[in-house]
């Protein structure tokens, strides 16, 4: 990791959201891109999924905010630090005076904002930070604390991650996965990404093959879903008949946050049990 830090990261500079090599301004826009495909590759790996599902899906299902999302994140935990101890001194004297309000509280411990001609200056250090500081709401830039101030910042910019409540099947989560970001060996998800499948219709011909049908309807898998029920109506405080095809669905494959850990648990391994016993899968 030191080598290839040393090689490919530390050349770079980041200003803003746009990533600049020191030698090179030319290579700034293919390396931010090789950057964020990097990282769309690892939820890939890490997930299972395939080529071509949605970016924004995947994160979500991880939990992961975006690389830029992460370099805006840094760039304001910096300006805290050097706003709240004041050192370095040659960097805490470039900081632009506060700017006086006296209609309103709302935009107290702004900053003047650093005019510009070009994106490029703007994309340097104090012009983007400063601007992104103003934007930032009156309790996170008056934070108590750097830890408190990180959290406040992270809260905005991280979802909150799907939960698989400690079931270690990495084969069964990797298929629940696909299913939850709505890229499977369903049909209906096939034929939408136009990944080798010429019409979207299950295989029992009555309907479009989508997470719903596949869960709920097919007659095909009519012996493994009673199975499945069976298991979820022995859940105490859950029933089943009360909610609609939505629901129920997204309780198979989220499970209930209302629920406890241990309920959510086995309606997930219900869910992989009956994913496994179709061999819709394989």
């Amino acid at each position: 990791l030191d080598q290839i830090y040393k090689l490919h990261v530390r050349p770079y500079l980041d200003y803003g959201d746009i990533i600049y090599h020191k030698h090179d301004p030319e290579l700034r826009l293919d390396f931010t891109k090789r950057l964020e495909q990097t990282q769309y590759s690892a939820a890939l790996a890490v997930t299972g999924a395939w080529m071509g599902t949605s970016r924004q899906k995947l994160f979500d299902e991880l939990g992961w905010e975006t690389l830029y999302h992460r370099r805006w994140y840094r760039r304001l935990c910096h300006f805290f630090t050097l706003k709240t101890t004041q050192y370095p001194e040659y960097l805490f004297s470039q900081i632009p005076p506060e700017r006086q309000m006296y209609y309103s509280l709302r935009n107290m411990s702004s900053y003047q904002e650093i005019g510009f001609r070009t994106d490029r200056y703007f994309n340097t250090y104090f012009p983007n930070v400063i601007a992104e500081w103003n934007q930032l709401n009156k309790d996170t830039r008056n934070s108590s604390s750097y830890t408190e101030f990180k959290r406040n910042l992270i809260s905005t910019i991280r979802p909150p991650k799907n939960s698989t409540y400690g079931v270690y099947d990495i084969v069964g989560i990797r298929r629940l996965t696909k299913l939850r970001i709505e890229f499977s060996p369903l049909n209906a998800h096939r034929f939408r990404h136009n990944f080798d499948c010429l019409n979207p219709i299950c295989a029992c011909g009555q309907a479009i093959e989508d997470n719903k049908h596949f869960l709920l309807h097919c007659h095909l898998f009519n012996p493994m879903r009673r199975d499945l029920f069976g298991q979820l109506d022995d859940i105490q405080g859950l029933n089943t008949n009360n909610l609609d095809s939505n629901a129920l669905c997204a309780l198979l494959l989220f499970g209930n946050s209302k629920l406890n850990i241990l309920s959510n648990r086995i309606i997930i391994e219900a869910t992989i049990t009956f994913i496994d016993k179709t061999k819709r899968f394989e």
